[in-house]
């Protein structure tokens, strides 16, 4: 499994600096700021990922439901907020895979092919690949082909019970979710949108504790 972890810091001893006077107040607005930022980082950076790539929704989570992406949240104790994000190398058939005629040989009319979609708008053509379960009845699917490198066969069992002959299969891949969100345009969203918004959230977090704060002094 493969992972990045992508950090949102600042210049804490700059802000803090400013608001010497409610302390409490800043180190709270200073965490709040940091998670709401994070959490408007990560939902641009998944925009720009979806955007460019054929992703849905549930690829970036694991079948059992958990997230690939693990969101670190800012405390009082650890000034700044990460995602990490998990997850092994995408199979191919995620991308709006579907068998295909395009691109059929003349001479080899039973040759199977099928067409991926990995970046919208680039649909590619898989000469002799095809889809399948990776074992009989299960509702998961890959796109594969035959493997003849080693030059065995091996035997398989058939959907009508018969036992036969044939090469390997393999299953087909594509880069990772942490190999996406390693590349520049991604960084670049997270660092744009950090930058764009997070001062303005901690001004807002500051000022609304403040005003509270200075509301429960004048009422006592």
């Amino acid at each position: 499994m493969s992972s990045v972890k992508v950090s949102i810091k600042t210049d804490v001893t700059r802000l803090m600096g400013s608001i010497k006077e409610f302390p409490k107040a800043g180190q709270r607005a200073m965490v709040s700021a940091l998670n709401k930022t994070l959490a408007m980082a990560n939902t641009a950076s998944r925009k720009e990922l979806q955007s460019k790539y054929s992703l849905k929704a549930g690829d970036f989570k694991y079948k059992d439901g958990s997230a690939k992406i693990v969101v670190n949240k800012a405390s009082a104790s650890k000034l700044f907020s990460s995602l990490y994000i998990r997850g092994t190398r995408l199979g191919l058939y995620l991308f709006a895979a579907k068998n295909s005629k395009v691109g059929l040989l003349e001479t080899k009319k039973n040759v199977s092919r099928v067409t991926v979609e990995i970046k919208r708008g680039h649909r590619f053509l898989l000469q002799r690949a095809f889809i399948a379960p990776w074992t009989k009845g299960s509702p998961n699917k890959w796109v594969m082909e035959t493997d003849k490198s080693a030059g065995k066969t091996i035997e398989r069992t058939g959907y009508s019970g018969k036992v036969y002959k044939a090469y390997p299969r393999k299953a087909l891949f594509t880069i990772s979710l942490p190999e996406m969100y390693r590349s520049r345009r991604v960084a670049k969203v997270i660092f744009d949108t950090s930058k764009a918004n997070f001062e303005r959230i901690f001004k807002s977090e500051f000022l609304a504790r403040v005003r509270g704060f200075v509301k429960i002094r004048k009422a006592a």
